[in-house]
């Protein structure tokens, strides 16, 4: 339970944010709903690629991204974990299946979920990288962890490439 703690406390926030960037995005297409002004911006104040952000990503750049940054995620908290239990790795490949199966459904979704989506991935494996590098947990006064480094992206290849280069 400790180790997703994190996780639990951070989801309804997520789904929070989810859910309102949803609202705001159909009503800044839609006039006739109530506070439509403020939303309209969202169609126009992009950036880069994705200038609209009540439309879906025609590019598909976002999606993918999306879906990267969260097999990433798994993978990397897949090979931080001690025992790898029958459990675990059911969790695991299910987990890696969901995160495809969200690349083609976040495609049909507005930008600006999908951007949310993509940053808050990015800053979830920063937060895991952070937790695992020893002067970080020095610093703010956590004790010693088993899978903590002074370099844990560097640790974090090795692992990868031992356990699924070395067969």
């Amino acid at each position: 339970m400790k180790n997703t703690a994190s996780f639990w406390l951070q989801m309804p926030i997520w789904i929070s944010i989810s859910y309102s960037l949803r609202n705001m995005t159909s009503r800044a297409l839609s006039p006739d709903l109530d506070h439509h002004e403020e939303c309209k911006g969202l169609t126009d104040e992009g950036t880069l690629w994705f200038s609209d952000l009540t439309i879906n990503d025609s590019t598909w750049i976002l999606p993918v991204m999306m879906g990267c940054v969260t097999l990433f995620n798994i993978e990397m908290t897949h090979l931080t974990i001690g025992e790898v239990t029958k459990y675990r790795k059911r969790l695991t490949l299910f987990l890696r299946c969901l995160a495809l199966l969200f690349i083609p459904i976040s495609s049909t979704m507005p930008t600006a979920m999908v951007f949310y989506w993509v940053n808050s991935g990015f800053l979830a494996a920063a937060q895991n990288m952070l937790n695992d590098y020893s002067p970080f947990r020095r610093f703010v006064g956590l004790g010693q962890s088993q899978t903590e480094s002074t370099s844990p992206l560097k640790a974090l290849m090795r692992k990868a490439k031992l356990k699924y280069f070395n067969r």
